[in-house]
């Protein structure tokens, strides 16, 4: 069984990597990387889907693909 491809660095994501935020060692959010520092992902009730920066919150700890 693969562990996939954990990339740490913001600059190392590719287009359609999931991208996870934690806070404690406990992940809290995830989102999908949609190139040019941005992504893709709901962003509160009441909000909606929403495109940010992939860095729009602290607890960015890394992203990548599944497989």
């Amino acid at each position: 069984m693969s562990a996939g491809n954990l990339k740490t660095s913001t600059s190392a994501l590719s287009v359609g990597d999931l991208v996870f935020y934690q806070s404690g060692g406990t992940i809290y959010h995830v989102a999908i990387y949609i190139g040019g520092g941005q992504v893709v992902h709901a962003n509160g009730y009441g909000q909606g889907v929403v495109i940010t920066g992939v860095t729009y919150d602290a607890g960015f700890c890394g992203g990548g693909s599944p497989v």
